[in-house]
């Protein structure tokens, strides 16, 4: 279990994009009320490292970049993926992969895409520098 500080320091994110994402619902952590400390598990923490190294790759190719509620939305809704691979980002939606070959098919049928390698074990600006 990860503490929200510790958390909001791996991802490199505000305290307030984190409370945002878990009122949205898009988050869920052990808290049980107001004032209760939120904690969150191993399968969220990976998740949550995919869409923050994802977001900061789109932050840094795209002049609007990605919204933080719209990269924690696509990973927290899609099977767990892999601890390293690739995320594709195709219009508004994600998928992740771990196999080369998959990821050349995937592209090969939808033209230009995003592709960001992601190391659920690495720091989010270490991966998509």
């Amino acid at each position: 279990m990860m503490t929200s500080r510790r958390l909001c320091e791996r991802l490199g994110i505000s305290y307030r994009q984190l409370d945002y994402a878990c009122r949205l619902g898009l988050i869920h952590d052990t808290a049980t009320g107001s004032g209760s400390r939120r904690h969150f598990d191993a399968d969220t923490v990976a998740r949550l490292t995919i869409a923050a190294q994802v977001k900061a790759a789109a932050d840094r190719l795209f002049y609007d970049g990605m919204a933080w509620p719209t990269a924690v939305a696509s990973v927290m809704n899609s099977p767990m993926p892999a601890r390293r691979g690739y995320a594709v980002v195709i219009g508004h939606g994600l998928a992740t992969f771990h196999d080369d070959a998959d990821l050349a098919d995937l592209c090969g049928r939808h033209g230009a895409v995003l592709v960001v390698p992601y190391d659920v074990d690495a720091a989010p600006e270490a991966v998509a520098a």
